[in-house]
């Protein structure tokens, strides 16, 4: 087992105080932060452009919405011409155009 035998007679030998346990800070910080629930929602980025109310989901791209928040049937091709237009704005400026969605801390 050891010279020692053991982890408090180890800790007698160096001098520590063995009497009572030492209290680690980590742990009573963790405590405070479990009781504080933390996270975000992610949604699709909603924009308003040319008049068009539209989503762009990170992996099915931009899709048209009706004026109550539904998502239109069809997107046709004077959408996507319009969806052009947009992608050829700076980045700066798409973020002009934003309404909404996107992700939010909880």
């Amino acid at each position: 087992m050891g010279e020692f035998g053991s982890n408090i007679r180890y800790a007698k030998s160096v001098g520590a105080d063995v009497r009572k346990p030492q209290r680690d800070m980590r742990h009573t910080s963790r405590r405070k932060e479990m009781k504080r629930i933390t996270g975000f929602i992610c949604g699709p980025r909603i924009y308003e452009f040319e008049g068009w109310c539209f989503e762009w989901h990170a992996c099915s791209g931009p899709w048209p919405m009706k004026k109550d928040g539904e998502l239109r049937k069809r997107a046709g091709r004077t959408f996507y011409n319009m969806v052009e237009r947009f992608c050829k704005l700076s980045k700066a400026d798409r973020e002009k155009y934003r309404v909404g969605g996107g992700c939010v801390p909880i």
